[in-house]
């Protein structure tokens, strides 16, 4: 597998892109500058380069005509942006970058790490698909999901019926079988592979619970799947326990890889 150059634009030392920088560090060959001037020198030197990465942490650190300017010197490179809580309204407001692919800041372990690792094993992927392809599009591009051993169980722990549902529903996907656990007593499943704990981590109380699950679970790994997170909730959750976290909407790869990344290394001994 080769290192990947990847030539970072923006601002990349924002503490919510931290964890991804940290990462790309360690498994790419890393460029990282504040602004598309000083990215443009850097250009030249970088080619082949696989992968820009823009990282704005508010809208408008970076414009369509940042974009542009990159591009036409670079046209093969591949073009994404990372952006931060603040500019989850962008999709909504229609001022939204044209031509990358998007992934937010607690999104780059399920979407941004793949796809570099597949670009560094000449896997194309979803890196193989012109600029203008839509996201929609994109999702047709995913990669089949692979299967659990025989056995495995997923534990859920929700308030409701109706998310529990789709839960399963996507833990089935990926080979694994799910039981509801009971916040009061969840002690009755027993051996879980991994716990999914769905809440919202600006409630009252909801934060406490996770830690009491993540708790009470162990040594199951715990993974909390939330609503729009803000980095100060992402960093409690951690704190609370948790392994993986998870922002709604989210893609099924999204839950299944996080799955299989933190029950990689446990034994199969999952029973009711």
């Amino acid at each position: 597998m080769s290192v990947q150059p990847v030539l970072v634009i923006g601002d990349f030392d924002h503490p919510s892109f931290q964890s991804a920088m940290d990462w790309m560090t360690k498994h790419a060959e890393v460029t990282a500058v504040k602004d598309v001037d000083e990215a443009l020198g850097c250009v030249a030197g970088l080619e082949p380069m696989n992968l820009c990465l823009f990282v704005q942490a508010r809208p408008g650190r970076i414009t369509q005509s940042h974009v542009e300017r990159i591009h036409a010197l670079a046209p093969l490179a591949r073009l994404a942006i990372l952006a931060g809580e603040w500019c989850e309204g962008e999709l909504r407001t229609g001022d939204a970058i044209a031509g990358v692919m998007r992934f937010y800041w607690h999104e780059w372990p399920v979407r941004l790490m793949p796809l570099i690792l597949a670009a560094a094993s000449s896997d194309g992927s979803m890196w193989a698909l012109p600029r203008t392809t839509l996201p929609s599009e994109r999702t047709l591009s995913f990669p089949p999901h692979p299967t659990a051993a025989p056995g495995r169980l997923i534990a859920i722990c929700t308030h409701h019926a109706s998310s529990f549902a789709t839960l399963a529903a996507a833990c089935r996907t990926g080979g694994w079988g799910a039981a509801w656990l009971d916040m009061v007593r969840p002690y009755l499943v027993r051996n879980a592979s991994a716990v999914i704990w769905e809440g919202e981590l600006d409630r009252a109380g909801h934060l406490e619970s996770l830690a009491r699950i993540a708790r009470v679970m162990q040594p199951a790994p715990t993974i909390a799947v939330v609503g729009f997170p803000r980095y100060a909730e992402t960093t409690a959750a951690y704190q609370a326990g948790a392994v993986g976290l998870i922002a709604k909407p989210f893609f099924i790869t999204d839950l299944v890889s996080t799955i299989r990344s933190v029950t990689q290394a446990l034994p199969n001994t999952s029973r009711l």
